[in-house]
């Protein structure tokens, strides 16, 4: 998935947020591998904001870097009180086995410190102080003997903007959502409070979080709630409209889902300029607006390709409707303008340039998805993007078309960056369509840590899309909706019997499995009216694949969101394989390829 975006992504997750650059300094400056026992402990901002009756957070470095970081530190007050902080480890998590469309994108933990954490072994994280901060604090604070200089400010005012809220309409709860923030992350616990004045409702406990997990929660709803407050004062317009970008909503029929600003180096280019505090009334303003009129809400990807046409997915996030401008660049044919309704995702159809296909050359033998392509320029009030798409239908010629390899749903900062993760490769899907002894056939390779414990039973499920937790795939062929559908529909798990949910076998179907360690192998020798398809020499096919230690799920060869598991299909055209027996190609991974001696279910 090709495109531009406003914001890129760094190659790292600590240049990604700008509120833990201080992580990457810490990095930098302590290249050494000792595990001394640290010592000099300071902070490592000498001005923090500090909110009069809210959690201070500062991050923390020492002369000499180390293990051995104390649980807790003293601050002591101007007046000569003590207030006792947590120190705390601020680290990255894994990605998470099933991806959810408003995951943070920093991706960061927090929990209390560990004697073997170490600052000097550069392991990936960094220590913080978390402390209560009384109602009436003012003047310096001593760490240690640093002495700071906190930028002390009240907490904003209950009537003022993204103050209290009614609670008629009850509260938010903490749960997962295509149109809730991430409720794993306290770090996002700031955009539950902003999107629970937007709906008037009021926001979860930070409580749910944990002790510690409710103070990082609690510090960042305070500062946005600080600087929004500051610009609701100089111009309510503007800090709605910013307030709009950060919980902004579509919908897609019936499912309503995020589209608000996910990179958090906007996020947090926005956040630094309302808490500049030095900076004018008038420079901030100004600022915030320069912010929301360069910010684009509107998600543009990929959802299906075939010989005629792409199937593009387009977000309208303004309450007014716009239109779309779709030309291919280089083709001669003019623009084709689509309306898109507000507040609404739209999937345009967009025919494809009159063009005839290119020869095939010898540096394309396998018609891989990357072979061949065009590029589709979308203009929408003066912004455009860019999508590059496959020409025409992949042609199956010897030794066979092999797939790319199936990827998990799309997240909102990745549509919103063009830029989408692999799947790890002990989890990941290969997918081959072949011919060999005059039938067609599909290979696939389906890696997993562990095999499953016992059979799947597919008996209870209604549809493909319930198979979540078993390890199997299943194979699609025939149209998208609303082109009538799949014409077969054929799921097959790892152990046990498989399911035709549509379509049906005329007793040619062949399967054959084999299991690994690591991996299981599933050969599928397809039916003759199976691969017929509406069009004569040409099959559309999609896949996917569930896991049976957990909910994740892949798809393929076209993009998926979270809400809409149907993969869109890709075409291929058949009709150009010479019926020649041929030997398969062996599958990565130094595995043989299943032939008629494996194991097999009819």
């Amino acid at each position: 998935m090709n495109g531009r975006a406003p914001h890129k992504y760094p190659g790292t997750w600590g240049r990604r947020n700008l509120m833990f650059t201080t992580i990457v300094c810490l990095f930098l400056a302590t290249a050494a591998v000792s595990a001394d026992p640290v010592r000099g402990i300071r902070s490592a901002v000498i001005e923090p904001i500090a909110i009069r009756g809210g959690v201070l957070m500062v991050p923390l470095t020492a002369q000499r870097p180390g293990d051995g970081w104390p649980e807790r530190l003293t601050l002591t007050l101007a007046d000569r009180r003590r207030v006792e902080g947590e120190v705390v480890w601020v680290h990255p998590i894994p990605v998470p086995m099933r991806r959810h469309w408003t995951e943070d994108p920093r991706r960061l933990g927090v929990r209390r410190i560990q004697p073997t954490d170490d600052t000097s072994a550069g392991e990936g994280g960094a220590p913080y102080l978390l402390a209560h901060m009384p109602s009436d604090g003012q003047g310096v604070v001593r760490l240690r003997g640093q002495r700071l200089r906190p930028r002390w400010h009240d907490p904003p005012a209950p009537t003022g903007f993204m103050g209290a809220t009614s609670t008629h309409r009850g509260a938010l709860a903490l749960a997962e959502a295509a149109d809730r923030p991430d409720p794993r992350s306290p770090f996002e616990y700031w955009r539950w409070v902003m999107l629970a004045h937007r709906l008037d409702m009021s926001a979860p406990s930070p409580l749910e979080y944990g002790e510690i997990g409710s103070m990082v929660a609690q510090h960042y709803a305070d500062l946005w709630q600080l600087g929004l407050s500051r610009l609701g004062s100089l111009s309510p317009g503007v800090a709605n409209a910013c307030r709009d970008l950060l919980t902004q909503t579509c919908r897609d029929h019936d499912q309503s889902f995020a589209v608000w600003v996910a990179d958090p180096t906007a996020l947090n280019s926005l956040l630094w300029l309302l808490l500049d505090f030095r900076s004018s009334d008038r420079r901030v303003m100004q600022s915030a607006l320069a912010w929301a009129d360069a910010t684009d809400l509107r998600l543009v990807w990929p959802q299906g390709a075939d010989r005629d046409r792409v199937t593009v997915a387009i977000t309208n996030p303004t309450f007014e409707p716009v239109v779309a401008r779709f030309s291919w660049i280089g083709a001669d044919q003019p623009p084709v303008a689509t309306r898109l309704e507000p507040a609404a995702l739209t999937r345009v159809h967009v025919d494809r340039p009159i063009s005839p296909p290119p020869e095939p050359t010898r540096r394309t033998p396998l018609n891989t998805p990357e072979s061949i392509h065009e590029t589709l320029l979308v203009e929408i009030n003066g912004r455009a993007i860019e999508i590059t798409s496959r020409r025409g239908a992949l042609i199956a010629r010897p030794p066979g078309v092999l797939f790319a390899p199936l990827r998990a749903p799309l997240t909102l900062a990745e549509a919103q960056t063009h830029q989408q993760l692999a799947v790890p490769p002990d989890r990941s899907t290969l997918v081959q369509l072949r011919r060999l002894n005059r039938r067609w056939e599909i290979f696939l390779e389906c890696r997993r840590p562990t095999p499953p414990a016992s059979e799947a039973d597919l008996a209870a499920c209604a549809d493909f899309r319930d198979t979540r937790g078993i390890e199997a795939v299943t194979l699609l062929i025939g149209p998208e909706k609303p082109d009538g559908g799949p014409t077969v529909v054929l799921t097959v798990p790892e152990l046990g019997w498989r399911r035709l949910f549509v379509g049906s076998n005329d007793g040619t179907l062949q399967l054959h499995r084999r299991s690994y360690s690591d991996r299981w192998y599933c050969r599928l020798v397809m039916p003759e009216r199976w691969m017929a398809g509406r069009t004569v020499g040409r099959v559309e096919l999609g896949f996917v694949r569930t896991h049976g230690d957990s909910d994740a799920v892949e798809a393929g060869p076209n993009t998926t969101v979270p809400w809409q598991l149907d993969p869109g299909r890709v075409a291929v055209d058949i009709s150009s394989w010479a019926d020649v027996p041929l030997e398969p190609v062996p599958p990565r991974g130094g595995q043989t390829p299943l032939g008629p001696g494996g194991a097999s279910q009819p």
